[in-house]
């Protein structure tokens, strides 16, 4: 007669079983990251670079500002910077620039559905771009605030378009990483606005520039127009976009309609989640990003004092 079967079974070892584990997921991660880069083409990598720098380079420019937009409406004013009123206009800058995103992410988000992805990431590149550099050569405090609501328009329709044609573009497999790493671009550019700002003081302390920093800081927004002219040659819509026009002019139906958005039923309760999670997430990062400067600024000022 034979032995039961569990009385042959082979003891396990638990720390080998540990590092064969460890193993399988090692391979799997690797396995995974071989099929992630193979399924990218050379066009793909073109529009998540392209992608990637436009929104970090929009990242870039409002950090700046989240830094700046203190000494300049002090310096705007002729105020010092911890006189009541600079705090009460720098809270109003932040704000249209806020609003000037949220409508440019709305209006350049239905352009884009009208006249293409491409056509409008350009425009809204020249939005945030222009304005943030002319920003710099201001000397009128309500000039300065009307340029950080266009250049806001500019800044969310970049994100919108961005954001979109990477989806539109790119495969199910390769999609959720390159989102991924357009957002990690975002967060490099803020380190590099850091570094730009100890560049800048450092050149004024040096006697090499000769004006304040702000200035300096909104100047440097005028970098990411080069963008432009490798997105006008090298983008082209996606054939998602080109097929859903096709059909829509077919059927008589509009694209980018608000109207018919929230029509549909099923639209309507995903879109309106979908605002409700954004809307928490930008309210902690905006208050984190634009305050956290001012306070930080405060702490070590009274710690001079002290």
């Amino acid at each position: 007669m034979n032995s039961p079967n569990f009385l042959h079974m082979t003891k396990v070892d638990p720390m080998n079983t540990n590092a064969s584990q460890t193993n399988v997921s090692g391979s799997s991660s690797e396995t995974a990251a071989q099929s992630w880069l193979g399924a990218m083409t050379g066009y793909h990598w073109i529009v998540l670079v392209l992608c990637s720098l436009g929104w970090a380079l929009d990242c870039f420019n409002q950090q700046l500002f989240a830094v700046n937009r203190a000494p300049a409406v002090a310096e705007l004013m002729n105020l010092a910077e911890g006189d009541p009123q600079v705090g009460y206009y720098s809270g109003w800058a932040t704000a249209l620039m806020l609003i000037g995103w949220a409508t440019g992410g709305i209006f350049f988000g239905i352009w884009a559905d009208k006249y293409g992805r491409v056509r409008i990431m350009i425009v809204s590149l020249f939005f945030f771009t222009v304005f943030t550099g002319l920003t710099g050569n201001v000397h009128s405090l309500w000039l300065f605030l009307l340029y950080r609501f266009l250049s806001g328009l500019g800044a969310g329709g970049q994100f919108a378009v961005c954001a979109t044609l990477i989806a539109e573009t790119l495969s199910n497999r390769t999609r959720p990483i390159a989102s991924g790493i357009m957002q990690a671009a975002a967060a490099a550019a803020n380190i590099c606005a850091a570094l730009s700002m100890f560049a800048i003081v450092w050149l004024i302390s040096s006697g090499t520039l000769t004006q304040s920093p702000w200035r300096y800081a909104f100047l440097l927004g005028y970098i990411p127009l080069v963008l432009a002219v490798f997105n006008w040659g090298w983008l082209k819509e996606p054939q998602a976009w080109v097929k859903a026009k096709q059909e829509a002019k077919k059927s008589g139906r509009k694209t980018g309609s608000i109207l018919e958005l929230f029509g549909d039923r099923t639209m309507r309760y995903r879109v309106v989640m979908g605002m409700l999670l954004a809307t928490i997430g930008i309210i902690g990062y905006w208050g984190i990003m634009m305050f956290a400067v001012d306070l930080n600024r405060s702490i070590f000022r009274s710690s001079a004092l002290a």
